[in-house]
């Protein structure tokens, strides 16, 4: 991992925190706010029992009110109407728990959404984040490639050009001893000397260079004659160079 990838890594965990900490405060402000509702809300439901209570009370009295008034002190009447009045009480007070049992499971439900969709959303920020980082980085490995792709065919090309400007080096300095020949030949002539007979130059056939794999290099010289080099992860580029130059070819084109 080179530089690069490493601040592409850095970014998509500071990425990652970023989204956590904003989910996190937005999590713990609706918490709040529910807390407050809660708050607001449930001593409601005590009220409305004490206010059950003190009305079943109120009843009762002036149930017994009424009938001393009437004259009537019969323990049976009397303990009827507090039985019932008992019982209507209970009932409201039921009706209120369960009210209050209802919105307090509501409550927590909203906590327990709360917590649910923060993960939620959280795995989907995660997911997207991830998901860019992988094309970035896919995207730079690949612009590495090309462009070491493109060193390498720089690299070849210059390589068969040094072979070219050897081939024409070669012609011109057998084409200057040629020539250095034929003025040998001419001041001799008439002179007792025999004059040196010419042959026509020849151009000395460069070795070619062929890479069979991406392990295997072949160099075949002019009279057809080849040879191979395989290299291994522990081939030395000197010692690439140096079985090229025994070959008569340059292969710093071919180094990894």
């Amino acid at each position: 991992m080179d530089n690069y990838e490493q601040q592409l890594a850095t970014l998509k965990e500071e990425q990652k925190n970023l989204a956590r900490q904003k989910l996190e405060n937005a999590k713990n402000e609706a918490l709040t706010q529910v807390g407050r509702e809660e708050a607001k809300l449930m001593p409601e439901f005590t009220k409305q029992k004490q206010q059950a209570d003190t009305t079943s009370q109120i009843k009762a009295k002036n149930f017994a009110e009424f009938l001393s008034n009437r004259g009537q002190t019969n323990a049976g009447i009397a303990g009827a109407a507090e039985m019932s009045s008992q019982n209507m009480l209970g009932r409201e007070i039921g009706n209120i728990q369960t009210a209050a049992n209802t919105a307090q499971t509501g409550f927590a439900q909203n906590r327990t959404d709360l917590a649910t969709g923060m993960q939620n959303n959280l795995s989907n920020q995660y997911g997207d984040i991830e998901q860019t980082y992988a094309q970035n980085l896919l995207q730079y490995r690949e612009q590495k490639r090309q462009e070491e792709l493109a060193r390498q065919e720089q690299l070849r090309r210059e390589a068969l050009a040094r072979q070219e400007q050897l081939r024409q080096e070669q012609v011109a300095r057998e084409q200057a001893d040629l020539a250095y020949r034929r003025s040998i030949a001419k001041a001799s002539s008439g002179t007792g000397y025999t004059a040196y007979q010419e042959t026509a130059p020849t151009a000395q056939q460069a070795p070619t260079v062929t890479q069979l794999n991406s392990n295997t290099i072949l160099v075949k010289q002019p009279n057809g004659q080849g040879a191979t080099l395989t290299i291994t992860p522990n081939t030395k580029n000197d010692q690439i160079l140096a079985w090229g130059k025994q070959r008569g070819v340059d292969l710093s084109a071919y180094l990894s």
